[in-house]
């Protein structure tokens, strides 16, 4: 596996504030609905809320910068390693 030396950029971009308010508002109603989805599915046992979690603060780190700096901030606190495979990740679903 090609491992970057130096500094990996971050997660998510804190471009936020550059798309449309419209189309902001559509990530934060959908990521807030995903978070509603995860509470609900939280206690049955055959699917999680986690997925739903996880969907959710990704929606709204696009929708919002400091919502973005919070799951980047967090993310630098993960070992490299699995920094590494959460780009990784991303970048195969491109």
């Amino acid at each position: 596996m090609d491992e970057p030396n130096g500094p990996l950029p971050e997660l998510l971009a804190l471009d936020a504030d550059t798309r449309p308010a419209w189309k902001r508002t559509v990530l934060f109603g959908c990521g807030v609905i995903c978070i509603v989805i995860g509470v609900i599915c939280g206690p049955i046992p055959i699917m999680t809320g986690i997925p739903f979690y996880i969907g959710g603060a990704v929606l709204l780190g696009m929708s919002n910068k400091h919502v973005a700096a919070w799951i980047n901030r967090w993310e630098r606190k993960l070992p490299r390693r699995a920094r590494l495979m959460l780009r990784r990740t991303r970048r195969e679903k491109r």
